[in-house]
């Protein structure tokens, strides 16, 4: 991409802030630097390009920066309903709350059918790592097919299950890993920001199954 700048500036107030990290810091003043009057539409592929990381990562930072209202994102669709563009827009930057205008009217976004498989997946994935019996409830995949509709995939939803298991499990927050909490639209992007510390019985898990197939000839 050929970009006629000088380069970026990062207000004091994002630079010294202790609610972003550093990779947040940069991501927000990469976003800044491409957000024009239409907003800042670089795809997930061009930021995991850019900063050398896994789309799933760029996806983590950019709800995380959501979740922290430092920026907003609207997805417009074409006529099948299918994604047509994400417009990101910095909403608050060097010491200004910019009032974001959306040039184009979104569409209501219509849930899409996912395969059952998948929430089974999840679910499964989940029952495993807290001992729970979790069953696939219309008020349960309900919560999975919107996350899915935000563009999360089943990556990320491991990611939040082995986070909050790590610090939950076994403990007094022990019922709280459970769909209704950890999936809801307040509380996933914000789990999903959150680095995973593997545990003892993690690492043991990890050593059997690697051993697994080496041992089963």
């Amino acid at each position: 991409m050929n970009r006629d700048f000088k380069g970026i500036w990062i207000p004091r107030e994002i630079w010294v802030s202790k609610e972003l990290s550093m990779q947040e810091k940069v991501f927000l003043a990469e976003i800044h630097s491409l957000d024009n009057e239409l907003g800042c539409i670089a795809s997930n592929a061009y930021f995991a390009e850019f900063f050398q990381l896994s789309k799933s990562s760029v996806s983590r930072i950019i709800s995380s920066l959501v979740s922290k209202e430092m920026c907003s994102v609207t997805l417009t669709y074409k006529s099948n309903k299918e994604v047509d563009k994400r417009i990101i827009r910095c909403s608050k930057y060097g010491g200004k709350e910019i009032k974001v205008i959306n040039t184009i009217k979104p569409k209501v976004q219509e849930s899409k059918p996912i395969a059952t498989a998948f929430h089974n997946s999840v679910l499964k994935y989940l029952n495993e790592k807290s001992n729970k019996r979790f069953k696939a409830v219309p008020s349960f995949t309900k919560l999975i097919t919107a996350r899915f509709n935000e563009k999360h995939s089943y990556e990320d939803f491991k990611h939040v299950i082995d986070v909050k298991c790590s610090q939950w499990l076994d403990t007094d927050f022990d019922k709280f890993l459970r769909p209704s909490t950890l999936f809801s639209a307040s509380k996933f992007p914000e789990y999903l920001s959150e680095k995973f510390i593997a545990t003892k019985k993690d690492v043991i898990e990890k050593v059997a199954n690697s051993q697994k197939g080496f041992y089963d000839v």
